[in-house]
């Protein structure tokens, strides 16, 4: 049941979540909604994390750049 529950669009799973009357499903729905909406906080968070990586690294750089013209001077 989850399966078919993944397959739907979000759209999809919101029709369907308001036509069943089976509280089995409802809760399968409603498990798959939550997941999904954690899988999109995790891909914000991933590409956050990317961003700091990148902004580290260009510091980092800058930084030795710093160091090398202050010794070559």
């Amino acid at each position: 049941m989850d399966e078919e529950f993944q397959r739907l669009t979000d759209e999809e799973l919101v029709n369907m979540y308001s036509n069943y009357g089976d509280p089995d499903a409802k809760k399968a729905i409603e498990l798959e909604q939550n997941r999904r909406h954690h899988l999109k906080i995790e891909n914000k968070a991933r590409t956050a994390n990317n961003v700091a990586i990148g902004s580290l690294v260009v510091a980092i750089i800058s930084m030795l750049i710093a160091v090398v013209a202050l010794v070559k001077s």
